[in-house]
């Protein structure tokens, strides 16, 4: 399933839910079944088995969450075990994650840093990405990547910042390189023109 009908699929439900007055039920229904599938990754391999009947597809599904979550979000379920793409539901979970915080004026931010933050330094971040982000609530998930060397990069939905060092580093060598090619070319046409006289 391509990425783009992932998102579709996200935003289908999330108008449905809107519809049914259930938005908030509906995201923590998804979030339930895509902790159930990424932890049990064995019952995404069984509903994909080519000799299992629709009909036993959707039995297993109902077993497993029928009652438990609301009956659009299980058909949805169903159509995709029975296209043997229910593997694809964590990456509808995320879009539909992703649709509802928007909504809801809510933002995941992700934070990588090239070490941990202290305590302190993320209340100031979080102070500081809430009062510029324009959302009524920041959800900040820290990760650290050494390989950064310092500073952050923070990723608000599809907007990045990039205030790591090895950026910097990587713009400043670019900048010599190109200051140094273009003096080069300069130097060549100079030797060019004195040849030429």
């Amino acid at each position: 399933m391509a990425e783009l009908s992932g998102k579709r699929c996200a935003e289908v439900l999330l108008e449905y839910a809107k519809r049914q007055g259930n938005l908030e039920q509906m995201y923590k229904d998804a979030v339930f079944v895509r902790a159930v599938l990424q932890k049990h990754t064995d019952l995404s391999r069984l509903l994909s088995v080519p000799t299992l009947s629709r009909r036993q597809r959707d039995h297993i599904l109902e077993q497993l969450f029928g009652g438990n979550i609301d009956g659009g979000l299980l058909t949805v379920l169903q159509t995709l075990a029975g296209k043997r793409l229910i593997g694809e539901f964590p990456l509808i979970a995320d879009h539909l994650e992703s649709a509802y915080r928007e909504y809801m004026q809510e933002a995941t931010v992700q934070v990588c840093s090239a070490r941990p933050l202290s305590a302190r330094q993320k209340q100031s971040l979080e102070k500081r990405l809430s009062e510029t982000a324009g959302y009524r609530s920041v959800d900040v998930r820290y990760k650290v990547d050494k390989a950064l060397l310092g500073g952050m990069v923070i990723r608000i939905r599809d907007r990045i910042v990039d205030g790591s060092l090895r950026t910097k580093l990587n713009r400043i060598r670019d900048e010599l390189l190109s200051a140094a090619a273009e003096q080069a070319a300069q130097e060549n046409t100079q030797n060019e023109k004195r040849e030429g006289r």
